[in-house]
């Protein structure tokens, strides 16, 4: 059987790890079960975490896990996303251990994934972490969700999807004027007939974006079919971009520019182009909003708003939420840059401007 040493270390990283999302350990038979431990060992091992103040044992016997930032206390941060795995996802993860790990290294970080709003998930972050960051992804925010969420418990910041209104920090790296910056540079390279290509399900963000792609059509007197085909929540809208992509072209050859909601649905769009035998930025213009940190590593580079660097707006989150009781906010709830610069992409090209009528 493993030494009190291993499962000590086993245990440790179970619990830094979010295996346990409650305040509270499973029974000493179901730990022993677990880690291949004798009882003896898993009681002296819970005696050593109890030492280190990792846990500790309440009247009734039951072992909890403590969390606060008290001396010797773990302290915990969740990072809460959609079951679908997403490019976006990873990148918002990454960010956060990263900072995490330069700013906070005595801060575990638990990694946790939900199927929709209605998920006791959410229940257990807020009881058994200090903060919480939720990327939201496609899925509107439920009632219930939110008065969760605004409740008592850890502190709580939404990534991409604004919940300031609702009194919740809301990181957002693409404000709506991107919209705007993208459009007129996709007008600026002599495009008059732009298309709205979209397959992600049509959350607060992608509405967002439809909209203001309308309203500066409007302004500007441009030209254009807004296309959407939404996919199902957790469901790959880059497949459905590549056949949608494909019927766009020959139900509108007129368009000269396609601006996409997302980056899976550029993708989509410049392999039908491929299909047809056509090249991207050379035959058919292709932009979208956010990269995701991978515009240069598309085959063409894709045109798009330039990639914010998320750490700052992530270690402004983390002071507050590490702060302890009582928490205060300062400044705006909606955090987010004062203005989004352009990744000029070869996705983009450049062409003749029609002579006026």
């Amino acid at each position: 059987m493993p030494s009190v040493a291993i499962v000590h270390a086993s245990l440790t990283r179970l619990i830094a790890g979010g295996a346990y999302v409650g305040d509270r350990l499973p029974p000493e038979r179901e730990l022993g079960e677990v880690l291949g431990a004798s009882r003896t060992t898993i009681r002296r091992v819970l005696a050593r975490l109890e030492t280190e103040g990792i846990v500790s044992r309440a009247d009734n016997g039951r072992v909890q896990i403590l969390r606060g930032g008290g001396a010797g206390r773990m302290r915990r941060i969740a990072f809460v996303a959609p079951a679908f795995e997403s490019a976006g996802t990873v990148r918002w993860e990454s960010a956060l251990r990263r900072v995490i790990a330069a700013r906070h290294p005595q801060v575990q970080v638990a990694s946790l994934r939900f199927i929709s709003w209605e998920d006791p998930l959410f229940m257990e972050a807020k009881r058994g972490f200090e903060g919480v960051f939720i990327l939201s992804g496609s899925q509107p925010t439920s009632v219930r969700a939110l008065e969760v969420l605004t409740g008592a418990g850890a502190a709580v910041a939404s990534l991409e999807n604004d919940l300031s209104s609702s009194g919740i920090p809301s990181l957002c790296l693409y404000t709506p004027s991107c919209m705007q910056t993208v459009l007129d540079h996709i007008h600026a390279h002599g495009h008059r007939r732009i298309g709205w290509l979209n397959t992600q399900p049509e959350n607060p963000v992608v509405l967002a974006r439809q909209q203001a792609y309308q309203e500066w059509m409007r302004a500007h007197r441009c030209d254009g079919p807004l296309v959407s085909e939404p996919v199902v929540p957790f469901e790959d809208p880059t497949p459905r971009a590549r056949d949608l992509m494909r019927r766009s072209m020959q139900r509108h050859p007129e368009v000269t520019a396609w601006l996409c909601s997302v980056v899976q649905s550029a993708r989509g769009a410049i392999r039908a182009i491929h299909d047809r035998g056509q090249i991207a930025g050379r035959d058919l213009s292709v932009a979208t909003i956010d990269g995701e940190h991978q515009e240069e590593l598309n085959v063409p580079s894709l045109a798009c708003a330039a990639s914010v660097d998320p750490d700052p707006y992530l270690a402004l989150c983390l002071a507050w939420m590490l702060a302890g009781e009582p928490r205060t906010w300062n400044g705006s709830l909606l955090v987010q840059p004062a203005k989004n610069g352009f990744h000029a992409g070869e996705s983009l090209a450049r062409i003749a401007v029609p002579a006026p009528a």
